[in-house]
């Protein structure tokens, strides 16, 4: 039987970052990785961990040697395989600017919008306007 597998000696920076990352509010697998390095850090065993977590032990393990090798960065999710991603930084930012309007593109019956159809709505001045300024204000319902 092997040795079990455990985290190497943490840093004072490296406790603090897990701290941190584990009471963010970011992403749930960065958060998830930074408890089971700190359990490990802790004493835990990776099938404890995996147990505690419901994932494999060989999950917690591969996480614990990428930690062991990378440090905090080896908390991020590693490229994937398979086709990248269709959007692109202009075709988000085209749709947050087209966000803040109500009116969906004439030239675009259907829900969903080309970033053509987003880059010309964008720059071009909606035809429609907001309407609710001649809506009745209502302070409480009765």
């Amino acid at each position: 039987m092997s040795r079990p597998l455990f985290v190497r000696e943490l840093t004072q920076a490296e406790r603090k970052e897990l701290t941190r990352l584990i009471h963010s509010n970011g992403d749930a697998r960065i958060v998830r990785r930074a408890q089971m390095i700190r359990l490990s850090a802790e004493g835990k065993t990776a099938s404890q961990i995996a147990a505690l977590w419901d994932v494999t032990g060989e999950a917690v393990r591969r996480a614990i040697h990428r930690f062991n090798a990378e440090g905090i960065s080896a908390l991020a999710d590693q490229p994937r395989k398979g086709r990248p991603p269709k959007k692109t930084d202009r075709y988000v930012g085209l749709l947050s600017a087209r966000r803040h309007h109500r009116s969906t593109p004439s030239t675009e019956r259907s829900r969903t919008w080309s970033a053509a159809v987003l880059d010309r709505s964008a720059s071009s001045p909606s035809r429609h306007t907001s309407h609710t300024a001649s809506l009745p204000q209502y302070s409480s319902f009765s």
